[in-house]
């Protein structure tokens, strides 16, 4: 079986950042790029569109800006994941922008839990917690290496799904509220 790619797409770095910034904010190409690591992954964009419950249009977007973002290539076959790992960093782009992508994103995820259905692998939990600044910081260093070292093991194993996940927290403590009534 010949894997290899053809016709690799190449961008500019002004298009390639739009690119970059769509799959950052968008979980259908998030979720694609995902899907194509699965065992039991069909290329068609109408086996993908109902194996995500998304449009036909959605799909097709995202494998062309996948493809050309160089995620993904063309191979005889269907696609292939071209890059084992997808960890673009939000750290250089603007936080308000990030956050509304993440929002939107979380948003959508939590939108397709469902206790109720056995046969999805659904995971979710909330907590509050008294504690200061150094200690969340820390925390949530942590939470993003566990994001990354999940990411990079699953890399290597069998997929036979994709799941999304969204880690958020906040400081609740207005601290420019001084308790006064307004």
């Amino acid at each position: 079986m010949n894997l290899e790619v053809e016709g690799a797409v190449s961008v500019g770095p002004a298009n390639r950042r739009t690119l970059q910034l769509q799959y950052i904010g968008n979980w259908v190409w998030r979720a694609v790029a995902s899907l194509v690591d699965t065992r039991d992954f069909d290329p068609s964009p109408k086996w993908i569109a109902k194996k995500i419950n998304v449009n036909l249009e959605e799909v097709v977007d995202a494998l062309e800006g996948l493809e050309k973002l160089g995620i993904i290539g063309r191979t005889p076959q269907g696609y292939k994941k071209l890059l084992k790992y997808v960890y673009f960093s939000d750290r250089d782009l603007n936080p308000k922008a990030v956050l509304a992508d993440h929002v939107l994103i979380s948003t959508q995820i939590m939108g397709r839990l469902n206790p109720a259905n056995p046969n999805l692998g659904c995971f979710y939990r909330t907590g509050f917690v008294a504690t200061n600044q150094e200690l969340a910081k820390k925390y949530f260093s942590k939470m993003e290496s566990v994001m990354k070292e999940f990411l990079m093991e699953s890399a290597n194993c069998a997929a036979d799904s994709v799941y999304a996940f969204t880690f958020s927290a906040v400081d609740v403590i207005d601290k420019t509220n001084k308790g006064v009534d307004q």
